[in-house]
């Protein structure tokens, strides 16, 4: 059975392929690529040329350029199938490319990770098997609630502005005082702004 696809669908097909092709090779028309990747200078020139020849359609791609650019010569990073969530398996993962990169003797790798995971292990018993942590973003602003004032109900009073509250104050969800200036409560009226303030 054969086939059939439009150029447009070829063209992306393609690009995605190239994108591959700079942290792996193709053996036999089957894409190889580590999920081990070191940022050597030929890497960051191969993501750079990439990211340089399709960045004017696709600016999103300076990112990635920006992040590969960014690492140290020589340190490791993880090329994933999927973003993790899950707590535990994403600090094991970042467990193992800290030793990987902290590592003096490559044999020594399975034992000195073991050993990171067990410290870490007997710090948090069994709280990540029965907890996900999820951190939001700080880096842009996160609304956390109801973005919508007239649906809003308030968290704290359970007024809504049919019950005469307003939401025109800006309520941050962690003090600005310690340094948050970007996670937003929507749902959090003037009056319990005031009194919080205070």
């Amino acid at each position: 059975m054969e086939l059939t696809c439009s150029q447009s669908t070829k063209k992306t097909f393609n690009v995605y392929l190239e994108l591959l092709t700079c942290f792996g090779d193709i053996e036999d028309n089957v894409i190889k690529i580590s999920s081990e990747q070191q940022a050597t200078d030929e890497l960051k020139s191969r993501v750079a040329g990439f990211v340089e020849k399709y960045a004017d359609n696709h600016p999103i791609l300076n990112r990635l350029k920006r992040k590969i650019v960014n690492l140290s010569s020589s340190e490791y990073f993880l090329v994933l199938e999927s973003v993790v969530v899950e707590t535990s398996e994403r600090l094991k993962l970042e467990t193992y490319i800290s030793t990987l990169n902290n590592i003096e003797n490559i044999t020594d790798l399975q034992s000195k990770f073991e050993e990171k995971m067990n410290a870490l292990d007997n710090f948090s018993g069994d709280l990540l098997s029965k907890y996900n942590l999820i951190i939001p973003r700080n880096d842009r602003k996160t609304t956390v609630g109801n973005a919508k004032k007239e649906n809003r109900c308030c968290r704290f009073c359970n007024k809504t502005m049919r019950d005469g509250v307003t939401f025109k104050k800006v309520a941050h969800a962690i003090p600005e005082g310690l340094g948050n200036k970007n996670i937003i409560l929507g749902d959090e009226c003037d009056n319990c702004n005031e009194f919080f303030w205070e």
